[in-house]
């Protein structure tokens, strides 16, 4: 499982990308398609087009690390996104939900609670 960095926003790519790609094409293709710093320390998440392969790019501290994942049954699942968006950021969460080959969209979590009072 990748350990995402405190703070850090999650992207999820809209269309599939040519998982030819590695760090200087994603690079080239967040700054570009989407306007972003590829060093915020954000993670950008690309997907092949058969959606059994993954890439996720993120910065750390002084490089790039590329994470890959192949399938080896089964799809990404991968939701519609709006026709005028490049991406859609999503949870930590659902990220590891991603990750997993689940459908995020219809998962959710427990909402969180806050007691004020133990006894």
């Amino acid at each position: 499982m990748i350990a995402l960095p405190i703070g850090a926003h999650v992207f999820l790519a809209r269309d599939p990308v040519d998982m030819r790609k590695s760090i200087d094409g994603l690079t080239l293709w967040v700054a570009e398609c989407i306007g972003r710093n590829p060093q915020s320390g954000d993670v950008y998440v690309f997907w092949g087009y058969n959606r059994r392969l993954m890439k996720a790019l993120v910065w750390d501290r002084n490089g790039f690390i590329l994470h890959y994942k192949r399938l080896e049954k089964g799809r990404f699942y991968i939701p519609v996104l709006p026709p005028h968006s490049t991406t859609w950021s999503i949870t930590a969460d659902h990220f590891a939900w991603f990750m997993a080959g689940l459908d995020f969209e219809t998962l959710s979590v427990f909402p969180e609670l806050s007691t004020p009072n133990y006894c």
